[in-house]
């Protein structure tokens, strides 16, 4: 296994080869039968501990444990495991997987998870019983799951060869952002009602993660599969974001962001919402002088500079990780910089520009 499973402080068993030992008060997930179930909870791991939890199972059911790191460096990943063991401290199940599918009789449970960090890892833990119902072939039979007012997991089956699915996404007033679709091994199209058309009409495809920008309204997506037959999860999120004021699609409309003192950096949270967005921004440098222009995300962008006249001076795509940096010598003068996704869009960032250090 990869992960390396540590004895804990003895509590209320003792330890033998197949048992393990709760340390401290578990989470309590509460009572899991045939009614929806979600459970949603945020928490963090240093090396070498683990953090438990405990749920009841009321009557036989099927439900997805999922894990994911909040913040991730992309130096350093952190390898999560789960196990589960039943009222007597036997395992029911182990994995050194990010997530694990159970399907359990009635009785009390026990989750154990950790993680090999090389530091204090905050992660996010959803628990769901949200599976789809067959027919769900098309956007008139889609899954309803509801507003998104927090993480959720999604379960499906591709079944049979060809099989296609929708769900229903709601956003209510003032809950729009950036929603997120992670699975393996799938493939995705989000539909978003358009009004000249007066149907709802493809706005972003993706494979195994598809993210857009979305305004309050309803959404579907639509899953289906290059295998054959296969189960899957999806994890859906809203995250909140600060987008700059549109538009600023070309030279003519670039948001001016003053004149680059040294004392400080000029900067601006900014969305790149579609695969052709491009956003500009013009800066003013008052003397001769070194200057860093640079994105700070974690999506994929590329950077371009340009003169007075328009003319490109330069351009970077990945300088840290996705993000881009072009350090220049620049003469006093007016300059643009341009952001653009490198593939699609869905992406937010902040663009930061400074007297070379």
């Amino acid at each position: 296994m990869a992960m390396l499973l540590l004895m804990l402080q003895p509590a209320i068993c003792q330890p033998t080869i197949s048992k393990n030992c709760i340390s401290g008060e578990p989470i309590n997930m509460g009572d899991i039968g045939k009614e929806k179930f979600d459970f949603n909870e945020k928490g963090n791991l240093s090396p070498g501990v683990a953090n438990w939890l405990s749920f009841n199972v009321k009557e036989p059911v099927r439900f997805f444990v999922m894990v994911s790191e909040d913040v991730i460096d992309s130096y350093s990943y952190a390898d999560f495991g789960m196990i589960v063991y039943d009222e007597k401290m036997d395992i029911v199940t182990i994995t050194d997987s990010d997530n694990v599918l159970l399907d359990l009789a009635p009785g009390a449970y026990y989750l154990r998870l950790d993680a090999r960090p090389y530091q204090v890892v905050n992660y996010t833990l959803i628990a769901s019983n949200n599976f789809e119902v067959e027919p769900n072939d098309g956007i008139s039979e889609a899954n309803d799951i509801g507003n998104i007012s927090q993480p959720i997991i999604f379960g499906g089956s591709f079944k049979p060869a060809g099989d296609t699915d929708f769900i229903k996404i709601t956003l209510p007033e003032g809950k729009g952002g950036m929603l997120s679709v992670k699975c393996a091994d799938v493939n995705m199209v989000l539909y978003g009602y358009n009004e000249s058309l007066k149907y709802f009409a493809p706005q972003v495809t993706g494979g195994s993660y598809l993210s857009a920008f979305v305004d309050p309204g309803t959404y579907y997506v639509r899953v289906d599969s290059s295998y054959t037959t296969i189960n899957y999860t999806l994890n859906i999120s809203l995250a909140e974001a600060n987008c700059e004021d549109e538009p600023n699609d070309d030279f003519a409309q670039a948001l001016d962001l003053g004149t680059l003192v040294s004392a400080a950096a000029l900067t601006k949270d900014a969305c790149i919402k579609t695969a052709d967005d491009k956003d500009y921004f013009a800066f003013t440098v008052p003397e001769e002088m070194g200057v860093t222009v640079k994105t700070i995300t974690d999506g994929d962008t590329v950077l371009y500079l340009y003169d007075a006249d328009e003319k490109e001076l330069d351009y970077n795509d990945d300088y840290d990780g996705r993000a881009s940096r072009i350090d220049k010598e620049l003469k006093a003068g007016k300059y643009y910089a341009m952001v653009k996704a490198y593939s699609s869009g869905g992406l937010s960032y902040k663009i930061s520009i400074n007297q070379t250090e």
